[in-house]
């Protein structure tokens, strides 16, 4: 036992050792970039969800993340999208000038794909389950509809679609149903929120 001993006691003061390094000298960084990661990722994907809910809110204030497909429509039967009555202000002065309504969709759609841009060119180690959400958001029907009915709203005629966003005649195909969609994606992140901002607090 005697001539063993040494031998256990060198191995348990490596181990010893080696324990006191990482928790002095490698667990501080490692944690202190997991936070700074977990707090960025949280600000970034609430940002996002904010700014949805404020996109919504300027259609209708009826609309939320709670809102079913059916609201939407209904909401979205009430603007007059070739109109400059959005909630986006593009001109104050000589007069203050409202932007139309494919210029506000256009426009709040930039700031959410540009918030997902960066986080996702930040070179952070990003759940495979978020990655996939966010880029299901980049590549949605909402966006990319919208991106193409504001190039080429010159050319449409609102005399005989006034709103390309409704179907009267068939509902359940209607353009504004992709918002929707939309909705239940950046509604779909709340998880990944919820567990940042707890990984922030924890560290």
């Amino acid at each position: 036992m005697s001539a063993v001993s040494p031998v256990v006691e060198s191995v348990l003061g490596s181990v010893i050792a080696s324990y006191i390094f990482y928790m002095f000298c490698i667990h501080p960084p490692v944690f202190a970039e997991k936070k700074t990661s977990a707090i960025f990722v949280n600000f970034i994907l609430t940002r996002i969800k904010k700014s949805f809910e404020d996109h919504m809110r300027g259609v209708s204030p009826t609309l939320s993340y709670d809102s079913a497909a059916d609201d939407f429509y209904k909401a979205f039967t009430g603007i007059a999208p070739f109109t400059n009555t959005a909630p986006l202000i593009i001109q104050v002065s000589p007069q203050m000038i409202y932007a139309d309504w494919f210029g506000y969709f256009y426009n709040e759609n930039t700031r959410i794909n540009e918030e997902i841009t960066r986080l996702m060119d930040s070179r952070l180690n990003l759940n495979t389950e978020m990655t996939f959400i966010l880029n299901l958001i980049n590549d949605s029907t909402w966006f990319m509809a919208v991106k193409s009915m504001t190039n080429m709203k010159n050319q449409m005629s609102p005399s005989q679609n006034p709103n390309p966003f409704v179907n009267s005649s068939q509902p359940e195909i209607s353009l504004c149903n992709s918002m929707y969609d939309l909705k239940e994606l950046i509604r779909s992140l709340q998880p990944a929120i919820d567990a940042t901002g707890k990984l922030a607090e924890r560290f």
